[in-house]
């Protein structure tokens, strides 16, 4: 007759130690990869930051003999920007937004007051010619043109 088997012994349960090492090297590795991740976006933000500041000053419009130019401040962060566009007057600015997508710059303006509400530009900064290129939506003729901005030495058209 077959002699029946014995069952197979229970297996060591953890001690509390052993738990707590677990739950410790666990808890380390999940700390030291949100470390990681805070470093890293924080190495972004620094960068985004630099990259959108290059945004700022004055930028003059090279494709005609008319006076438009942006003056731009505040461009520390995605989002908001403060612009002012003169032709070769102050036109109000209805809201102006840059941001950083991937390595691309850039800026979008919509303006307000007559002949121009509606009218926007949405520019690209092209880091190595110092330039913002894009469009202008000319709203009143539903138009769009090609343009460029070059960074413009001397006064600002306000400062005149």
């Amino acid at each position: 007759m077959a002699r029946p088997k014995k069952p197979a012994p229970d297996p060591v349960p953890p001690t509390p130690q052993r738990s707590r090492l677990w739950i410790v090297l666990l808890l380390g590795a999940i700390g030291t990869a949100g470390g990681v991740f805070l470093l890293v976006q924080a190495v972004e933000s620094k960068r985004s930051k630099r990259e959108l500041e290059r945004l700022e000053g004055r930028w003059q419009r090279t494709d005609n003999d008319a006076d438009y130019s942006l003056q731009i401040q505040n461009a520390a962060a995605d989002g908001p920007v403060q612009v002012r566009y003169f032709n070769p007057q102050p036109i109000p600015v209805a809201s102006a937004k840059a941001e950083q997508q991937g390595e691309t710059v850039q800026l979008f303006v919509a303006m307000s007051g007559a002949g121009y509400t509606g009218s926007t530009y949405t520019l690209t900064y092209d880091a190595p010619r110092d330039e913002l290129k894009g469009v202008y939506f000319q709203a009143p003729t539903g138009q769009s043109f090609d343009v460029v901005f070059v960074r413009a030495k001397g006064p600002s058209p306000s400062e005149r």
